[in-house]
């Protein structure tokens, strides 16, 4: 296992943390998202503006990730990612899995 420390809000980021972890390791075989935070309190309590941050890491945040790792995993056909807010695979996805 292999920790990377990088920024979820920014795709330079993202993409600069898998480039160094392939150059390092040679491959990526999983990625766990372990970047998230949430506000507490009536949702009507706040804006939207304070609501787009949570949005930006915890949703967003795990999409760079992925959009990353993706360049990895597509030459292999291979891997895996793992978070509270990953999103389900794209159909086109699925479907060259199957």
């Amino acid at each position: 296992m292999h920790a990377a420390e990088l920024d979820v809000t920014s795709q330079d980021s993202a993409d600069a943390a898998v480039d160094r972890i392939l150059a390092e390791r040679g491959r990526l075989e999983a990625v766990v998202h372990n970047a998230g935070h949430m506000v507490l309190g009536a949702a009507e309590a706040f804006t939207a503006e304070q609501l787009a941050d949570p949005y930006d890491v915890n949703v967003l945040g795990t999409q760079r990730v992925d959009r990353a790792a993706y360049r990895s995993y597509a030459s292999r056909a291979r891997g895996c990612g793992c978070g509270s807010a990953a999103p389900a695979p794209a159909p086109a996805a699925a479907a060259r899995r199957s």
